[in-house]
C-alpha cells in the first residue's frame, strides 16, 4: 500500500552544511514528486540556518508557537594552529601548484595575519544567497527574502507565530496533533527507528561475538537459535498475513513452498 504523505520532524540549531541540506531536499522533493506523494514539514523546537531549507520543501509547513525558526546564516570557522607550531617549534613545509590555491589561502598552518578571511566570508555570503533563492522557489509568494532583507542579515529569530505571519510556516501545530487529524486511519512508521527484524539481527551480531569466544558448542547452539527466529518470523508475516486477508509476500511465499 501506498503511503499518501511524508512528514519531515525537524529539530536543528546549527543547521549543517548547506550544500548536504540542498541534496537532502531534492533527493526528497524528486522523490515525492515522481510518486505523487505529499510532504508535510515540521519545525519541532527549532529550525534555524540551513535545516530551514529543508523545511521549506514541504506542501504544507507546520510550527509551535514557541518553536524558533529563522537565524539564516552560514557558519564557518577557521583554525589556526600558526602559534602552536612556533611555540614547538614544529615547521610544515607544505607544496601548492599555485600561490592562490585554496588550501593555501586559508591553511591552518600559516600566520593568521596572512590568512584569506574575506575569501572565507565571501564563500559563506554566496552560499547564503543561494540558499534564500532555494527557500524562495519552494515557497513562491509565501515568504518575501527582499522585504525582510535586514532581518535576514542580522540572523534575526522568529517564534512560531511570528513565523506564520511572516510566511515562513503554513500553519501552527505538532505533527501529532496535525498527522492525526489529516490521516485518522493511517499507520505511522518512524523511519528513523529500527524495525523488529533490524533489532533481532542485532541480538544475532551480539551472539556472534561471544560465540567466537565461547568455542563450537556454543556456536551450534547459536545456529539452532538463528533458525528458529527465522522461521518463526517467517511463520507469523505469513499466519498474519492470512488472518488479515492480505496477499502473502512472494518472499515468506516461496520460503515455506521449500520447506
Amino acid at each position: 500500500m501506498r503511503s499518501p504523505a511524508i512528514a519531515l520532524v525537524l529539530e536543528s540549531v546549527v543547521g549543517g552544511s548547506p550544500t548536504q541540506v540542498y541534496i537532502l531536499a531534492e533527493k526528497i522533493k524528486h522523490f515525492c514528486e515522481d510518486h505523487n506523494i505529499k510532504i508535510y514539514c515540521f519545525a519541532n523546537r527549532s529550525a534555524l540556518s540551513h535545516s530551514y531549507l529543508l523545511l521549506s520543501i514541504g506542501n504544507k509547513v507546520y510550527a509551535d508557537k514557541f518553536t524558533l525558526v529563522g537565524g539564516f546564516g552560514t557558519p564557518t570557522s577557521h583554525l589556526s594552529l600558526y602559534n602552536f607550531f612556533n611555540t614547538n617549534k614544529i615547521r610544515i613545509q607544505s607544496f601548492k601548484s599555485s600561490e592562490n590555491a585554496l588550501g593555501n589561502r586559508i591553511s591552518w598552518s600559516k600566520d593568521p595575519k596572512d590568512v584569506d578571511y574575506q575569501l572565507i566570508k565571501s564563500t559563506a555570503n554566496i552560499l547564503d544567497k543561494k540558499c534564500l533563492e532555494l527557500i524562495e522557489r519552494f515557497r513562491p509568494n509565501k515568504f518575501d527574502t527582499n522585504k525582510y532583507s535586514k532581518e535576514i542579515d542580522n540572523g534575526h529569530i522568529w517564534t512560531g507565530e511570528q513565523a506564520k505571519e511572516i510566511g515562513l510556516v503554513d500553519e501552527l501545530g505538532s505533527y501529532e496533533s496535525v498527522l492525526y487529524r489529516e490521516f485518522p486511519r493511517a499507520i505511522f512508521h518512524d523511519l528513523t527507528k529500527k524495525s523488529q527484524v533490524e533489532r533481532y539481527w542485532d541480538i544475532f551480531r551480539r551472539f556472534v561475538k561471544i560465540a567466537t569466544l565461547s568455542g563450537l558448542p556454543f556456536l551450534i547452539a547459536l545456529f539452532i537459535f538463528k533458525v528458529i527466529i527465522k522461521w518463526s518470523l517467517i511463520m507469523y508475516v505469513y499466519f498474519s498475513a492470512k488472518k488479515g486477508k492480505k496477499k502473502v509476500p512472494k518472499e515468506v511465499e516461496e520460503s515455506i513452498q521449500k520447506s
